[in-house]
């Protein structure tokens, strides 16, 4: 309890000294926010040691914020600022938004210092600071690119001009220097920018958008800051648009994702760091303002977002064009822009979404693109960056994708303003207790909303294993909630409190909330499934088809050149898998490979041919081998792509065989498991045919089903009357052995209240039709043509039979009648004896079609609704069943199907039987899967 009264002691004084006194280090202040379900726990409150973002943090602090700063300076960045205070007598240089980049920097310097004390950076923020404010113009403006000799062109080029952009990133370095130092100079320069836009913009003022949001954000931060309101009311402003007196085109509002009011879009659009950002800053609005049509908008957008436009390592943008989203499911793989600020803005947008929510789902899309998407911007070594993060790679596209410097400088400071503010995302709290979001090894010491210090002790190795230990302590034994996070893709979590299973089931993709009566000391443990998963993606996404991308924990995984056996192309490489991660990958802890990763390895094979040797295009050949020769194929972790140098690479990795399911563990000297299945058995030999003994008729068969006949094969016996078709019997599978017979009653659509429809009969091993006969029995009768169709009935009266296209009408319902409705009906009485009835007369010819201009069109099977008979009358039930359409009601008593949103049925089938296929050559099924 000592040291526990030490570590509370030595925490809460260094709040005190940091902040202002009262401003404590959060990355949100959601202390007074009416919206916000959470409150943020500071960054300082939180200390990551030795597990799996602490040496990346330290990196960031030794290596990427010196660096980058040094060329910063080489590039004339920061001389920007001197040259226009007369410091510096130099010509402007680089991009009209480099302001940003260097207030990006200086962000990340403020949450460094938030977390422990550098004097060395603080005394660079200081000078820096006083070069920017040495340039800002009386009236509060300041922009290096719109001063002295372009000051004609200021808010000429809002969509493009990126002055509110870059005002926002300095209010935001601010706004966190600030709150880690208690130092407002920065702010209060800051705040004069914005008090000039609030003088003299605004409605019957000048127009104002934001071109590239992000000072949405900034103000909303600032009014939680200061309580100015006035600034929360600027960011509505600017997030309702301007688009008539700006006269802003279509192709405008889309690209800048500004520019008309924010609850009119419907899809995320445009170029994605805007589009994230002016979400992030629209969710930020929202849980001040109240106003539920942002919520709506919101939700709607990410909905689109993570439905068919974000990538599994959670980055957005698909398109270089622009750095924009394409159409849904537009997901290229070599191509993919997924830029590092996208992805971080994603992160942003995900966990405001949280802190208004609660809910997991954010918190899933966070953790992907944190670990995934944003951690693979930054090389290990802390000196090398991203800007793109495609999936998939040749080596001679791999040489370019990592870079010191971009003359585009947003990624690097972006990268690193992350990496320092990281422990201030790892926690909440609420009026209901503690919410955990992310796991690693770390200790917290904040307090509850009532005030109750609080101290957690967090002990794992997370994300290569799934195991966390926790210590919840309280100053003071007391009651409350903690909120365990259970992630999306754990199958299985376990959660014990004091070595007890707790009550309620750990859901995936869903907090669990641990009620009790906490004291200091108690354990809580957690154990994640971490088997490793093959993911496949929508069908739409065209270039993931036949591929499937391995995930573990968080962390996506992809196959890279680097480090793979001679002989083996990751790009010509190929999966075997059966569904079982287990069985399918080795999971390998290789500490000294890429700083310590978990490596997958598996069984998996090369292409039977040389890429290289074959030609652009060749003519499809079913014999061609499928996979080729075995190979070992290991996998690394998605982040730590190019760290051994330039090399081919890709996520999605074609599959050879999908989820075989592998048959159960063989008996000792049986054949070996990959061994190809054995051929299928030879059918059996075909029942006799159907006769009647002499002088008696076969009886005919009842009416009732719908959809398609079998298109000229013998028809199969068909469902009693009351039973609606749904479209016909399912062909049979392909094999030798056909369908046992089927049961007595009718077969009605799922939807359309009776049972299922009775198989065909068994088809012969080359195709349709019915098995051939054994050797020297006589073959069977050729099967009678259909009967003639009944007259129409009269205007008004019952029509004669179901919907059904198979048979004659049902017989009238009576005393001792079949039952109505699909619930089947008892078998027909058994044949008379005697010889077979002579074969109906012949059908009459098909009337002629009617006349279409463009060609003919045979005449619809039906009614369009899934029943294959004619449509209902005008007036009166029909005494049989009919066809019910998929989806549709069950049919009322006796009468016509429920037709419901049915398929529109098909043409009916030519008459007599269709030629057989021809017998299937190369490779049998595997069984349960395809190739």
């Amino acid at each position: 309890m000592k040291t526990l009264a030490i570590l509370f002691s030595s925490t809460f004084l260094a709040f005190a000294q940091g902040g202002g006194g009262s401003e404590a280090t959060v990355v949100l202040r959601l202390d007074a926010t009416p919206g916000a379900k959470l409150k943020t726990v500071p960054v300082s409150a939180v200390k990551l040691e030795g597990g799996f973002w602490e040496p990346r943090r330290k990196t960031n602090v030794e290596k990427s914020i010196p660096t980058l700063l040094q060329l910063l300076e080489e590039h004339g960045v920061m001389d920007n600022f001197r040259r226009l205070s007369g410091r510096k007598q130099v010509e402007r240089k680089g991009p009209l938004y480099t302001d940003s980049d260097l207030y990006k920097w200086m962000e990340a310097v403020a949450w460094v210092l938030a977390s422990e004390d550098r004097p060395e950076l603080r005394r660079t923020f200081d000078a820096l600071t006083a070069d920017i404010l040495a340039a800002q113009e009386p009236s509060g403006y300041l922009n290096t690119f719109f001063q002295e000799d372009r000051k004609a062109r200021r808010w000429k080029e809002q969509t493009s001009g990126h002055e509110l952009y870059c005002l926002g990133h300095m209010l935001q370095a601010a706004i966190a220097y600030y709150r880690a130092t208690g130092n407002r100079t920065l702010l209060d320069g800051g705040i004069r920018f914005v008090e000039h836009l609030v003088r003299d913009f605004g409605p019957g003022k000048q127009p104002l958008m934001a071109g590239h949001p992000e000072i949405e954000m900034a103000l909303v931060e600032l009014y939680r800051t200061t309580g100015e309101k006035k600034y929360l009311a600027l960011a509505g402003y600017i997030l309702t648009g301007e688009r008539e007196r700006l006269k802003l085109t279509p192709q405008q509002i889309a690209y800048t994702f500004s520019g008309r009011p924010f609850i009119e879009r419907t899809v995320m659009e445009g170029h994605a760091v805007r589009a994230g950002y002016a979400a992030s800053g629209a969710t930020d609005y929202w849980m001040e303002s109240g106003d539920a049509a942002f919520g709506a908008t919101l939700e709607r957008l990410w909905q689109d977002m993570v439905r068919s436009k974000m990538y599994i390592t959670g980055g957005i943008g698909s398109r270089s064009a622009g750095e924009a989203f394409g159409d849904p499911y537009e997901l290229p793989n070599a191509k993919a822009y997924t830029e590092s600020c996208a992805a971080i803005s994603n992160l942003m947008w995900n966990w405001r979404m949280l802190q208004a929510t609660g809910e997991a789902r954010f918190t899933d899309v966070m953790e992907t693109a944190l670990y995934n998407s944003i951690n693979s911007g930054m090389s290990l070594s802390g000196t090398m960056y991203c800007y793109r993060n495609p999936l998939e790679l040749t080596r001679e596209a791999s040489a370019t994708i990592r870079n010191p410097w971009y003359n585009t400088t947003c990624c690097p400071p972006n990268l690193e303003r992350m990496f320092a503010s990281l422990p201030g995302y790892f926690y909440g709290t609420s009026a209901e207790g503690l919410w955990v979001h992310f796991y690693d090894r770390n200790k917290m010491a904040w307090k509850l909303d009532d005030g109750t210090p609080l101290a957690v002790t967090m002990e794992t190795k997370y994300p290569w294993e799934g195991v966390v230990e926790m210590t919840v302590s309280p100053r003071a034994e007391r009651e409350f909630t903690v909120f365990l996070r259970v992630p999306g893709w754990s199958d299985s979590t376990r959660v014990a409190v004091n070595g007890a299973a707790v009550a309620g089931k750990a859901e995936a993709g869903r907090y669990l909330a641990v009620k009790r009566r906490w004291k200091a000391g108690d354990k809580l443990k957690l154990e994640f499934s971490m088997t490793p998963q093959a993911i496949v993606s929508h069908p739409r996404a065209l270039e993931n088809q036949g591929r499937v991308a391995v995930k573990r924990g968080p962390l996506v995984y992809l196959l890279e050149q680097e480090g793979q056996a001679e002989g083996v192309n990751v790009l010509e490489s190929k999966l075997l898998l059966t569904g079982d991660g287990a069985r399918d990958f080795t999971v390998r802890w290789e500490p000294e490979l890429l700083g310590g990763v978990v490596t997958l390895r598996h069984k998996g094979a090369q292409a039977g041919v040389r890429g290289e040797s074959l030609p652009l295009y060749r003519r499809f050949d079913p014999r061609e081998p499928r996979t080729g020769k075995a190979a070992e194929l290991v996998f690394t972790p998605y982040y730590s792509f190019l760290n051994r140098g330039p090399s081919a690479s890709q996520v999605w990795v074609e599959a050879a065989i999908f989820f075989w399911r592998a048959p159960p563990p063989a008996a000792p000297g049986s054949a070996p498991p990959n061994a190809p299945p054995p051929p299928p058995r030879p059918p059996p030999p075909p029942p006799p045919p159907r006769t009647a003994p002499a002088g008696k008729p076969l009886p005919p068969p009842p009416g009732g089903g719908g959809g398609r006949g079998p298109g000229g094969a013998p028809p199969p016996p068909p469902p009693p009357p009351g039973g609606g078709g749904a479209g016909g019997p399912a062909p049979p599978p392909r094999g030798a052995r056909g369908p046992p017979p089927p049961p007595p009653g009718g077969g009605g659509g799922r939807a359309g209240g009776g049972r299922r429809p009775p198989p065909p009969p068994p088809r012969g091993p080359g195709g349709a039709g019915p098995p051939p006969p054994p050797p020297g029995a006589a073959p069977p009768p050729p099967p009678p043509p259909p009967p003639p169709p009944p007259p129409p009935p009269a205007r008004g009266a019952p029509p004669p039979g179901g919907g059904g296209a198979g048979g004659p009408p049902p017989p009238p319902r009576g005393p001792g009648g079949p039952p109505r409705g699909g619930r089947g009906a008892p078998p027909p009485p058994p044949p008379a004896r005697g010889r077979p009835p002579a074969p109906p007369p012949p059908p009459p010819p098909p009337p002629p079609p009617p006349r279409n201009p463009r060609g003919p069109r045979p005449p619809p099977a039906g009614n369009g609704k899934g029943g294959g008979g004619p449509p209902p009358p005008r007036a009166g039930p029909a005494p049989g069943g009919g066809g019910g359409g998929r989806g549709g009601a069950r049919g009322p008593p006796g009468g016509f199907g429920g037709g419901g949103a049915g398929r529109r049925a098909r043409s009916s089938p030519p008459v007599g039987p269709p030629p057989p296929p021809p017998p299937r050559r190369g490779r049998p099924r595997a069984p349960g899967g395809f190739y």
